[in-house]
């Protein structure tokens, strides 16, 4: 399988993922879910949740309250642009001193709904052997899998062409095309926590390579998406926060930008690796991550609602605070799995999105709200004690009144005495 002289072989399969996130504000009253049904482009996938414990598996999936959370659909459409075949170009670059265009076959475009307007569209893209862009010549190196990913990456700008996709399409043009054949269509805002021509897209990444003592070096790159031109810098302790080995042959990369995945057959375990864990990283992992995703753009939505009159408009801070605590309740959890290999995955991608710091940024607002809540309840307090001690005086004052005509023996003088006092008592 693999030769063992320390050095890594030219992975023999591969798949990238390549987010898009979208917000969705349907045209009428159907949700994005019912538009997706009747257009004939799309396919409902059934997820089977197999290692999520069950109370999150079904709040996500709206099983508890009965209302849809979460869907997942497959782009049937893909044949049209070429199919799962067709191998697509992205620009020229210098790869190796030559100019190369780097080729990838589109394997599926999926689509993760969640019912809090924010979604998710997944590309997933093989990478295709050889530096001239034509299949067969060499199986793709690593530096060549992460070299083409930098660019692509940045959805907005990088190019790409084949199939039926002229060389002035960007796989985020290719995405608004795709949603812009739903009818009625809504409005989808790509990248909306994002300045136009600043997207960079997160990537998922699966990669089987030869055997190795050490990919330390390869993971520096393929975590980050870096090309060739970034000189390598070895650091032990970010090495120990990115990088977590799940099992002898198989090592994960993190970063806040990608996840990679790289196994190692030649270790033993082929079986494993192949009938199941590749599976598995295409559909329990690939989940996994795109939940942690969902997280981060939701975070993001609630930080561009963070504004000046936010703060200044208590009714629009709580319904703000509702929001976030639905959210919440629906799709945040510590605890999702007792399977260790997938719960310290999630636990470790948690930590390189910085989820906590962003939930503390969101929650800021919140506490403005409580201090304000805080300072109105002290006010009315203070009027109330206030309206109170002046009642009581009044009534002493009445007591007064009505002590001293019981004790006035003159009718004529009533009378006048009754309306002095009375003054006195206004």
């Amino acid at each position: 399988m693999g030769k063992r002289d320390g050095s890594v072989m030219a992975p023999e399969n591969n798949i990238s993922y390549i987010f898009i996130p979208f917000r969705y504000e349907g045209q009428d009253s159907r949700s994005l879910p019912e538009v997706l049904k009747s257009s004939g482009d799309w396919e409902l996938v059934d997820d089977e949740i197999e290692y999520m414990l069950k109370y999150v598996a079904d709040r996500i999936e709206g099983k508890d309250s009965g209302k849809s959370r979460y869907e997942h659909f497959v782009f049937s459409g893909l044949s049209e642009y070429g199919g799962r075949e067709t191998v697509f170009y992205t620009e020229k670059h210098l790869y190796n001193g030559e100019e190369t265009e780097f080729g990838f076959r589109i394997q599926s475009i999926q689509l993760y709904y969640f019912n809090t307007s924010v979604s998710v569209l997944a590309f997933g893209l093989h990478f295709e052997p050889g530096t001239d862009g034509e299949p067969g010549l060499m199986p793709p190196q690593m530096m060549y899998i992460s070299s083409a990913q930098y660019y692509l990456k940045k959805v907005s700008r990088e190019k790409i062409h084949g199939g039926s996709i002229d060389g002035d399409t960007t796989l985020l043009r290719f995405a608004q095309e795709i949603m812009g054949r739903l009818s009625p269509g809504g409005t989808f805002d790509f990248f909306f926590y994002a300045r136009p021509g600043t997207e960079r897209a997160n990537l998922f990444t699966y990669i089987e390579a030869g055997y190795s003592e050490d990919i330390v070096h390869e993971l520096f790159y393929l975590r980050r998406c870096y090309n060739e031109q970034y000189l390598y810098h070895q650091d032990g302790k970010r090495d120990e926060q990115e990088i977590y080995s799940a099992a002898e042959n198989i090592t994960w990369g993190l970063s806040a930008e990608a996840a990679v995945c790289i196994t190692c057959p030649a270790k033993g375990g082929e079986d494993f690796l192949y009938n199941v864990f590749f599976r598995n990283f295409n559909r329990q992992y690939l989940l996994m991550y795109v939940l942690l995703l969902h997280q981060k753009y939701v975070l993001y939505l609630f930080q561009t609602r963070i504004t000046a009159e936010l703060y200044e408009d208590i009714d629009t801070l709580e319904t703000y605070r509702n929001n976030l605590y639905k959210f919440e309740t629906d799709f945040v959890y510590s605890r999702v799995t007792e399977v260790s290999q997938y719960q310290d995955l999630y636990d470790r991608m948690s930590q390189v999105f910085a989820l906590k710091e962003m939930y503390e940024d969101v929650r800021e607002p919140l506490q403005v709200l409580v201090d304000a809540r805080s300072a109105e309840l002290e006010k009315h307090q203070k009027q109330a004690e206030h309206d109170q001690k002046k009642q009581e005086e009044r009534m002493n004052k009445i007591l007064f009144i009505i002590s001293v005509v019981c004790a006035i023996p003159a009718v004529a003088d009533l009378f006048r005495i009754i309306e002095f006092i009375l003054n006195l008592a206004m």
